[in-house]
């Protein structure tokens, strides 16, 4: 067996697959039910366990890009996993036989792990912080909630009246087109889309004006700051970008609230 050929049968099985689960089989029964040592498929004198299965369903998951977003509760997905399992088994059974080596795969590997090591670490951080948004929300989501829904609806119906002219929204797209140019993107043509959407910057624009007549504002910049100067670079970057770019009318009444 060659290596291209080694290569497209582990790499269909992965793509094939499409979605994985982790456990829960799809069923009447579940996983705890079962035990990891319960033999579910026999590939020559190999014997492929529940915990393998579950095993390769976490390493799809967690390990392969293309199994990210999996369902967890979807029969059809867990058994492909378990199909992919058994064409791997089958792949190894030819390679054993044929005695196949290949010392550039053995010095890559290692450095494959430890980038699989770094990759479990984020992603383990990533879940906790989740995890604890999660907490946070569970019991004290149901008021902030409503009031966003409700600063959205108020805002959806007043956008709506406000009156914008055609030079308004040619000059706003005069200012759109030079911002194209100096990042050095294509210009959008002056359509109907485009002017709907810059007609809806400029009703919420002037929308939040005039609600905002009359309301103080007082950002706490120090405090603000010093937070976003704890995250990634790249965030604190990105967060004083997007503070200079037009928001909804909905999100800055939101703010207020």
């Amino acid at each position: 067996m060659s290596r291209k050929t080694l290569f497209f049968i582990l790499t269909t099985g992965v793509l094939v697959a499409g979605g994985w689960a982790c456990g829960k089989f799809g069923g009447s029964g579940s996983a705890a039910s079962i035990s990891n040592s319960q033999v579910v498929a026999t590939v020559g004198n190999k014997d492929i366990t529940f915990g393998d299965w579950m095993r390769q369903v976490d390493l799809l998951r967690v390990m392969i890009p293309e199994g990210r977003g999996m369902d967890p509760n979807n029969a059809q997905q867990v058994t492909q996993a378990l199909k992919t399992l058994i064409s791997q088994q089958i792949v190894l059974t030819a390679l054993r036989k044929a005695n196949y080596t290949d010392p550039a795969f053995d010095q890559s590997v290692q450095k494959k792990l430890v980038q699989a090591e770094l990759q479990l670490k984020e992603d383990k951080e990533q879940l906790e912080k989740d995890m604890q948004a999660v907490k946070r929300l569970e019991k004290t989501y149901k008021e902030p909630f409503k009031e966003y829904l409700l600063a959205q609806n108020f805002a959806s119906s007043q956008r709506t009246t406000v009156i914008v002219t055609e030079k308004e929204i040619r000059d706003q797209y005069q200012v759109l087109a030079k911002r194209y140019k100096q990042a050095g993107q294509r210009v959008p043509p002056y359509n109907k889309e485009v002017q709907e959407y810059l007609k809806g910057l400029l009703q919420a624009d002037k929308l939040m004006k005039s609600l905002q007549e009359g309301i103080k504002v007082d950002r706490k910049e120090e405090i603000i700051q010093k937070y976003l100067t704890s995250l990634s670079p790249s965030r604190t970057v990105l967060g004083s970008a997007a503070s200079s770019e037009p928001v909804s009318a909905a999100g800055k009444d939101t703010q207020k609230k």
